[in-house]
C-alpha cells in the first residue's frame, strides 16, 4: 500500500512540476503547442490533406517532440540554448527518429486494418438515423467493447514511444532499444504515470466545465460576442492542455531516466 501511495504522490508531483515549468515560458510553449494541434491534430483531421503529407507528419512526429523535449529541458536545466545549436545537437539522432515515426505509421495502419469494422460500426452508431439504436443496453454494450479495443491497441504503441524519442536523441540509445526501455519504464511507473494523466485530465475537464457554464450563462444576453469569446478560450484551454502534456511528458522522463547532458551517459534503466 505505500508503495502504491508513493507512486501516486509522485504522478502527482509531475503533474504539478510539469505545470511549474509552464510557468517559465508560457508564450514559447503557447506558440509550441499550437505548432503541435496544427501539425499532428488539425492537418491528419482534414480530408483536404494530402496522404504523403499526413506520411510525412507522422514520421516526422518524434522529431518535433524531441525539439519541443530539449526546449524544455534546456528550461529546466536554466540554460539560454539557441534554438539552432539546440538544432544542431539533435539532428544526429534525426534518421533514427524518422525510423520511429516509420514504425508509428506502420502500426498505426496496422491498427486501422484489425479495427476497420469495428471504425465502420461507430459511425453507423453516429448517424442520426441509427441514434434511437445507439440507447439500448446491447448497442452500448457494443460501444464500449469497440473503444476498449482500440484503447487496447493503442496502449502497446503509447508505452513504447512515451520515452523513446528523448532516450534516442539525448542518450543516443538505438530506437529498438529506445523503444524496450520505453516499455520497461512505463510499465515501472505505470500507476505514476496514470495519476499524472488523472490529475491533469481532471484539472482540464473541470476548467473547460467552469468556462462552459460561466459563457452558456451569457449566451443570452452577448449573443456573438459571448461565442467568439467562448471559442478563444476554447482554443487556449487547449493550447493549455497540449503544452502541458508535452511538459509533462518530459518530466516524467526526466525524473525516470535521468538523462545526463547531450554528447554522453548511458541509459538509466
Amino acid at each position: 500500500m505505500d508503495t502504491i501511495l508513493a507512486s501516486i504522490k509522485t504522478g502527482y508531483q509531475w503533474a504539478m512540476n510539469s505545470f511549474l515549468l509552464l510557468k517559465k515560458k508560457p508564450f514559447r510553449w503557447a506558440l509550441l503547442a499550437f505548432i503541435y494541434v496544427i501539425l499532428f491534430l488539425g492537418l491528419p483531421a482534414s480530408p483536404l490533406t494530402p496522404l504523403l503529407f499526413n506520411i510525412a507528419i507522422i514520421i516526422t512526429w518524434p522529431i518535433f517532440l524531441v525539439v519541443t523535449i530539449g526546449q524544455f529541458r534546456e528550461v529546466d536545466f536554466g540554460r539560454s540554448t539557441r534554438f539552432a545549436e539546440l538544432i544542431q545537437q539533435i539532428r544526429p539522432s534525426f534518421k533514427k527518429l524518422a525510423g520511429l515515426g516509420a514504425i508509428c505509421l506502420v502500426y498505426g495502419l496496422f491498427v486501422t486494418v484489425v479495427t476497420k469494422g469495428d471504425a465502420a460500426t461507430l459511425e453507423s452508431f453516429a448517424t442520426p438515423s441509427s441514434s434511437s439504436l445507439a440507447h439500448s443496453p446491447l448497442d452500448l454494450a457494443r460501444i464500449w467493447l469497440i473503444l476498449l479495443k482500440f484503447f487496447a491497441l493503442l496502449i502497446p504503441l503509447l508505452m513504447a514511444t512515451w520515452f523513446a524519442p528523448p532516450i534516442i536523441a539525448f542518450q543516443h540509445a538505438t530506437v529498438l532499444h529506445a523503444m524496450k526501455s520505453s516499455i520497461a519504464g512505463s510499465l515501472k511507473y505505470a500507476i505514476s504515470l496514470a495519476s499524472a494523466w488523472l490529475v491533469l485530465t481532471s484539472v482540464m475537464m473541470l476548467v473547460m466545465l467552469m468556462l462552459g457554464i460561466f459563457f452558456g450563462a451569457f449566451t443570452s444576453v452577448l449573443h456573438m460576442q459571448s461565442r467568439l469569446l467562448m471559442g478563444a478560450i476554447m482554443t487556449l484551454s487547449l493550447l493549455l492542455a497540449t503544452s502541458w502534456m508535452l511538459a509533462f511528458q518530459y518530466i516524467s522522463y526526466r525524473d525516470v531516466f535521468d538523462p545526463m547532458p547531450i554528447g554522453g551517459g548511458e541509459i538509466a534503466m
